[in-house]
């Protein structure tokens, strides 16, 4: 019989090679042809083949032997193929197989169909080669499985619950190297996010079937999270990600969107920020630590908060639990912006902004500069709450008056 079992190749755990010395049993309703040359036999009509655990049903069934007559070198299934060895399923219009190769490939309209314990997957056509232990669809397809990571945990942008992969261009799937490569329009999804690109290559641990190490997504990155009544959407060019850091990468110029995030605390009045849009954009790259609740943005970054926004060379963001930013700090070449009447513009080095509660914090070295309207004040530290409006300071601040203001003798408060 053929060496293989089954003749297909597993995604999850390495598991030992059978015995192949198991007899092969066929059965049909139909008729039975032998033909001398070229050494080939045919089975018609409900095709039943068993080996140990391995079985296959077909409609039709089409061996053909080697010059001695004594070991398979291709068998061909047509008609409605079921092959199972106990734990692995395929399913499909037609199964090739090729001993030379040791290579099977399944087709099927609109899909042929694989399944193996936690793993699914469709396309039209698959190819196992246990040679090589590797699978390869070559036309578009979906692979679905559980479990990438290593906890039970359902949180986190992939947790353990079910991922699905899908792609239009082609997979290829190499056991010994632990890779996963995906091209075309690929999209990653899990309960409610999605991670689109033009290729996905995913590096999984050796020995633990599914079980995801890093992935890399390129030629264009877009993810986007939904959690309650917030959605998150990123864009880049690129995005690396380490499971085992906990570490996200998204590559070049990017931008990160927020919305619907809960409004701040005590913002319920007339003017409050309320529920809106928050905006990050950068150029360089942003980093995500998914274990200490921290994202970073690196140069030219411009983070607005509806009608607030600020620029600076780079932005540290800090997430609660529930995932939603608490507390922003910018820091080099820090410019803010109150876009509402009577609100102010700051420069300075550092800025603390809670996110939360909207009030913040900015410091300069020697001093940071506020501007309201016509009027600078500079300042070691100033104190600026949105909601009112308010300015404070501690150390004592230097007053600029501009000329007209002065020739006139008239005062510009920096308080409306």
């Amino acid at each position: 019989g053929a060496e293989s079992n089954l003749f297909m190749v597993s995604f999850g755990e390495s598991e030992k090679k059978k015995e192949n010395s198991e007899r092969v049993y066929i059965r049909c309703s139909g008729k039975m042809v032998f033909e001398k040359e070229p050494n080939m036999v045919t089975f018609h009509d409900d095709v039943k083949v068993r080996r140990g655990s391995s079985t296959m049903t077909t409609d039709k069934m089409v061996i053909v032997f080697d010059k001695g007559a004594d070991k398979p070198k291709m068998i061909v299934a047509e008609g409605s193929v079921t092959a199972s060895d106990g734990v692995k399923v395929a399913k499909g219009d037609t199964l090739f197989w090729d001993a030379v190769t040791n290579a099977t490939t399944i087709k099927g309209t609109p899909n042929a169909a694989f399944f193996e314990k936690k793993t699914s997957m469709i396309s039209p056509k698959m190819l196992f080669n246990q040679k090589e232990d590797k699978v390869d669809a070559p036309q578009s397809g979906q692979l679905t499985t559980k479990g990438f990571k290593d906890d039970d945990s359902e949180d986190g942008m992939l947790g353990s619950g079910n991922v699905t992969i899908a792609w239009k261009g082609r997979m290829s799937f190499e056991k010994s190297k632990g890779t996963a490569v995906f091209e075309e329009d690929v999209q990653l999804s899990r309960k409610d996010f999605k991670l689109n690109s033009q290729e996905l290559v995913i590096n999984f641990k050796q020995e633990e079937g599914l079980k995801v190490k890093s992935l890399r997504a390129t030629g264009g990155a877009y993810m986007v999270e939904k959690k309650e009544d917030a959605l998150r959407e990123v864009y880049g060019d690129e995005v690396i990600w380490d499971m085992d850091t906990g570490l996200i990468e998204v590559l070049g110029e990017g931008t990160l969107y927020v919305q619907g995030e809960e409004e701040a605390e005590g913002s319920g009045g007339e003017g409050s920020e309320g529920k809106g849009m928050t905006n990050i954009s950068w150029f360089k790259k942003m980093v995500r630590d998914e274990k200490n609740g921290e994202i970073s943005f690196f140069e030219n970054v411009l983070a607005i908060k509806n009608q607030q926004q600020v620029e600076c060379n780079r932005l540290n963001a800090f997430v609660d639990e529930d995932n939603k930013i608490k507390r922003v700090v910018a820091l080099g070449d820090v410019v803010y912006s109150d876009t509402k009447e009577g609100g102010i513009e700051a420069l300075g080095d550092v800025m603390e902004w809670d996110w939360k509660y909207n009030r913040m914090i900015l410091s300069g070295t020697p001093t940071a500069e506020v501007r309201r309207k016509e009027a600078r004040t500079f300042a070691k530290r100033v104190y600026y709450d949105p909601e009112t409006q308010r300015l404070s300071w501690r150390e004592k601040p230097h007053w600029q008056i501009p000329l007209e203001g002065r020739d006139s003798g008239a005062s510009l408060p920096l308080t409306p």
